[in-house]
């Protein structure tokens, strides 16, 4: 969890950092540059980070902060990305010609890769949370990230969904660019070593919703013990279940890594389904 007194001591380290040794040429405020998503899809999410700015500039503010003795008042500039690579482009420009001496923002990947460069070549430091494992290479060694990258989000989901779910047949929607691509790849290399299978991946655009209809297509005709606990039939801490035969079965089923009897063996392969051990551990 991001504090806001950490992101009050990250305001004061970028004055502090970019300014010393100003000397005479001290300006008369600090300019922190917030560049995110002000409206369109991300606007909750970009409007949550600038007010967060903006709350430590204003705590920096009673304090108040000082460099060399003297009373530096900071100031939050901010631009809105939209959400749109060119609209991060020209906010990243806006808030630099505005005099910014760190700039803060994008929040996400597409829009950072073409924002580095442009706040690289204006030498100034660069903090951000979008999480892309290169997105440090496209500087000039000016850039932080304030969020753990794709590498290691995917391998924390996929632990997740492996120890906490004891989920096996997992069905991934991701988002197409670069974001949500290496976060998918890294997530089932994780997922593929703790022997966690991914039956389905699709790729959606950053601005489509999840849809009834998708959801549909993505739902497993395999039944695994994670199935029978969103459905409510077992306790949610079983570790194990068996499969019994009680009534009519006229549906292929797969039943995957649950105990089945006799009699459920017999049904289920007479309806032409299967049934198939759990992936080794």
């Amino acid at each position: 969890m991001v504090t806001r007194r950490r992101v009050v001591v990250s305001l004061s380290a970028l004055g502090a950092g970019t300014l010393a040794g100003c000397g005479p040429a001290m300006p008369e405020r600090i300019k922190i540059g917030v560049v995110v998503a002000l409206s369109g899809p991300f606007a909750p999410r970009g409007n949550d980070l600038l007010r967060g700015a903006q709350m430590a500039a204003e705590e920096l503010n009673r304090m108040p902060f000082k460099i060399a003795g003297r009373v530096l008042p900071v100031e939050i500039v901010s631009a809105d990305d939209k959400g749109e690579i060119d609209a991060a482009v020209a906010g990243a420009r806006q808030v630099i010609e505005a005099g910014a001496v760190a700039v803060i923002g994008p929040m996400n990947t597409p829009q950072a890769v073409k924002m580095i460069p442009v706040i690289a070549e204006a030498g100034k430091p660069h903090l951000f949370t979008a999480t892309a494992a290169n997105l440090h290479a496209v500087g000039k060694g000016n850039t932080f990230r304030l969020l753990a990258n794709d590498d290691l989000q995917g391998k924390a989901a996929a632990t997740f969904v492996h120890e906490n779910l004891r989920a096996q047949r997992i069905a991934v929607v991701y988002e197409s660019g670069e974001y949500g691509t290496g976060l998918n790849n890294a997530f089932t290399a994780a997922l593929t070593q703790l022997k966690g299978q991914v039956v389905a991946a699709v790729p959606v655009d950053s601005k489509s919703e999840i849809t009834a209809e998708l959801a549909r297509k993505l739902k497993a005709d395999a039944i695994d013990l994670m199935v029978l606990k969103q459905a409510g039939m077992v306790p949610a801490g079983a570790s194990q279940a068996k499969v019994i035969l009680a009534g009519k079965l006229d549906k292929s089923v797969k039943i995957v890594g649950l105990g089945v009897t006799k009699g459920a063996k017999a049904a289920i392969e007479a309806a032409g389904g299967s049934i198939e051990a759990a992936p080794s551990a």
